[in-house]
């Protein structure tokens, strides 16, 4: 077998307390900044809550607001349907009292012509148209109570 010439090292003298405390540094390092990054997460997971809160806080009050808001709003809307009917009302009462005065003032014509009829007719004839007076009279007064009941 040839023989080789390899070259030789020398490897430098590795104190077995140097590595060890080597090692120890590098864990304490790695354990420092796991302990600092949980430290940071915690903090922020903290100051994420205290955001939390403080938005959450004030939703009570943002929504009374909002529903003074629409309470108001409802009333203002009410009060308003309220005096438009209220002037409709008005309005239609003044238009049956005016209807009213109307027929009145044609009831008024009808009778003086029923009248001069009746004084150039015969006394049955008179007598007849009477009593149909009488009847539509009547009926009349049945109708504007009805329609005053249902006003």
């Amino acid at each position: 077998m040839p023989d080789f010439n390899l070259p030789t090292f020398d490897l430098p003298e590795i104190d077995l307390d140097d590595v060890t405390k080597a090692v120890k540094d590098i864990a304490y390092v790695a354990i420092g900044f796991g302990v600092l990054t949980a430290q940071r997460v915690q903090v922020q997971r903290r100051e994420f809550a205290q955001q939390a809160q403080d938005l959450t806080k004030d939703l009570p009050e943002q929504l009374n607001a909002q529903i003074a808001e629409v309470r108001d709003n409802i009333d203002r809307i009410t009060g308003e349907a309220t005096a438009q009917l209220e002037k409709l009302s008005g309005a239609l009462d003044d238009q049956i009292k005016l209807v009213e005065e109307r027929l009145t003032e044609l009831e008024s014509r009808i009778d003086a012509l029923l009248d001069e009829l009746a004084a150039r007719l015969p006394d049955q004839a008179a007598e007849l148209i009477g009593q149909a007076r009488d009847a539509a009279r009547d009926a009349r007064e049945q109708v504007r109570t009805l329609v005053g009941r249902a006003a």
